[in-house]
């Protein structure tokens, strides 16, 4: 009777050196967030960064709380226990330097940014300021020289037109705050020195048999309105600059920050015109007329998309654009993610994205 071991033995080997082969095709990479949860906010955002990374990864997530753990170095030990093959966060700043300090081994997605940096830390945030900041460089571009402010009197407001005015290089000729959305006619009225309705202004062209050229009841000393306040106040400004102004004035929007997403799909089809730059999900869920998108998810989606990316060993130092939810993802200095926002022109009821 013949033996089969020699049969045997050399498919085991071949087995064996098969699963050399295409093990790394094969092999299912852990990914862990490491995310607070402590309270109900924290809870929230961080479920709907995981929903964000599952549409990338799948369900091969595990959620590691922060808030578990006394300091940081705690809940590294024990997201380092789980050995994955990846970790998205910590999402807050300080924790993100705490984790840079500790010169992690394996490859790391921080969702937020500071000025230290390590080879194994890829560094992705989105600031309050980010529209700020490419606003100015816009305004450079256009060669827009004099502007006026029209703002909501809060801290964030005063936070971002003050950030303008750090950065930009357009001059600010005047500014007007005002509280209330009901006394947005009058700051504007003085803002723009309106010293005569339309009726009155059609009278006079009916009276002397001829349209009257350019706007001579508003002043001609200003290139640009800028706004910051939230998106109902900015709508009810654009409509009503619009319809007293036409298109001879820019008008530009910079969001407070104190917008649900619900307050960006909620429009009328009255509309003024205006221009201003927002995440790419916004844009998306406004055309859409949508509210199936959130910051953290838009956030948790393009944290994976990164994440795929740093674990296919591809290299991302060349300039190249990466579209991502919230805008054009490339890779800045020291590991740090830049993002650049779409700009979008608001008009007639619709957002479309300017080129």
């Amino acid at each position: 009777m013949m033996s089969c071991q020699p049969n045997c033995t050399r498919i085991t080997l071949l087995c064996f050196l098969c699963c050399l082969v295409f093990a790394p095709a094969f092999a299912v990479e852990r990914i862990v967030l490491l995310l607070p949860q402590t309270t109900a906010e924290q809870a929230a955002a961080s479920n709907a960064i995981v929903s964000g990374v599952q549409e990338i990864f799948g369900t091969q997530v595990t959620l590691v709380d922060r808030g578990l753990y006394a300091d940081f170095s705690a809940a590294w030990r024990a997201v380092s226990h789980l050995r994955p093959s990846a970790v998205i966060g910590p999402l807050h700043e300080q924790d993100v330097a705490a984790l840079v300090a500790l010169a992690p081994k394996i490859p790391v997605l921080a969702l937020n940014q500071t000025l230290k940096s390590h080879a194994n830390v890829w560094q992705l945030s989105v600031r309050t300021e980010l529209p700020v900041y490419q606003l100015a460089l816009h305004l450079a571009d256009k060669g827009v020289e004099k502007i006026v402010i029209l703002s909501h009197q809060d801290a964030v407001c005063e936070r971002l037109y003050q950030a303008l005015l750090d950065v930009g290089s357009a001059e600010m000729i005047d500014w007007v705050t005002y509280h209330r959305q009901n006394e947005l006619a009058a700051a504007t009225s003085v803002l723009l020195h309106l010293t005569k309705g339309r009726a009155r202004v059609q009278s006079l062209a009916t009276l002397l048999a001829r349209p009257l050229q350019g706007y001579p009841w508003v002043r001609q000393d200003a290139d640009a309105l800028v706004m910051v306040a939230p998106l109902a106040d900015a709508l009810t400004l654009s409509y009503q600059v619009d319809y007293l102004w036409g298109q001879a004035l820019s008008l530009y929007w910079i969001d407070s920050g104190t917008n649900i997403l619900s307050d960006y799909v909620r429009s009328t089809s009255n509309w003024g015109r205006m221009k201003t730059f927002m995440p790419a999900y916004q844009l998306s869920a406004m055309q859409r007329r949508s509210t199936d998108s959130s910051f953290f998810r838009a956030l948790g989606q393009d944290a994976g998309r990164l994440l795929q990316l740093r674990l296919g060993r591809n290299v991302w130092d060349d300039g190249s654009i990466l579209e991502g939810s919230l805008g054009e993802l490339s890779m800045g200095e020291d590991n740090h993610i830049q993002i650049k926002l779409p700009l979008v022109w608001l008009g007639d009821g619709q957002a479309d994205q300017v080129d």
